[in-house]
């Protein structure tokens, strides 16, 4: 995963996530958290225009 990469979301293994949208984003920012370096998180611009902060990398699929 790269910043420019279109993704769909996905959630967490224990969400039930077929009763979600099938949304497809933009992954905007990749960075850490400043409390711990190894905690990687996301930016998504989401396609109806909400934008997702922190996201954690696991809860999207990238789209090839």
């Amino acid at each position: 995963m790269i910043e420019g990469s279109l993704v769909r979301w996905k959630g967490f293994d224990w969400q039930n996530a077929s009763k979600q949208e099938n949304i497809i984003g933009l992954v905007v920012k990749i960075w850490c958290s400043p409390y711990n370096e190894k905690d990687i998180r996301i930016n998504v611009i989401w396609g109806p225009g909400n934008y997702g902060k922190g996201l954690y990398p696991e809860t999207v699929e990238v789209i090839e």
